[in-house]
């Protein structure tokens, strides 16, 4: 689906991640001691506040991106949704100052930063730490954290260490402690 030259793809492997948000929301409604299934306090509307609260926090970290690639430049031409989301941004123009490490880097921190930033806030408006509030903001925290690590080829964290790879491979050396940090 395309909205003002913005492309949404919605791949079926979001209906798993949503489907494992309901189950992570029944399982803090009953962790909080919710027995009723309908109501306003029931285990419908408890799961239903997770599964929004976390959905937000995903889309709040690809927001995170966008905003930083927008600062260098680089519009968001589009966002997958898959067992996770996406923001995809167009490429920096070679020579530009978003084609540089240190931009690279911040496009890619960004996100995690944003989750850092509305799990902090997710769980300062919670009431109790059993509340979806609480959860999700952990789940914000867990998610901006896992992100930082270098495990996956498309984790924030491979972006930042393959732009800082590619600032030490430009200066004829590899990358190790002892380099100063990268700068434009």
């Amino acid at each position: 689906m395309d909205v003002m030259r913005f492309r949404v793809e919605v791949r079926r492997s979001w209906l798993g991640l949503m489907a494992a948000y309901a189950v992570a929301g029944i399982l803090t409604a009953t962790a909080g001691g919710h027995v009723v299934v309908a109501g306003r306090d029931g285990i419908i509307a408890t799961a239903a506040a997770f599964t929004v609260l976390a959905v937000t926090a995903a889309l709040f970290h690809e927001l995170g991106h966008a905003l930083v690639g927008v600062a260098f430049g680089r519009r968001p031409v589009g966002l997958v949704l898959k067992a996770g989301a996406a923001v995809r941004i167009e490429e920096a123009p070679p020579g530009s100052r978003a084609a540089t490490a240190p931009a690279e880097s911040l496009v890619a921190l960004s996100g995690p930063l944003a989750s850092g930033l509305i799990g902090l806030a997710y769980l300062g408006v919670s009431t109790s730490s059993a509340s979806p509030f609480a959860w999700a903001g952990l789940l914000a925290l867990f998610d901006g954290l896992a992100n930082l690590l270098p495990i996956a080829a498309s984790s924030d964290g491979s972006r930042i260490l393959h732009a800082l790879r590619h600032q030490a491979w430009r200066r004829g050396r590899p990358l190790d402690a002892a380099d100063p940090p990268v700068s434009a």
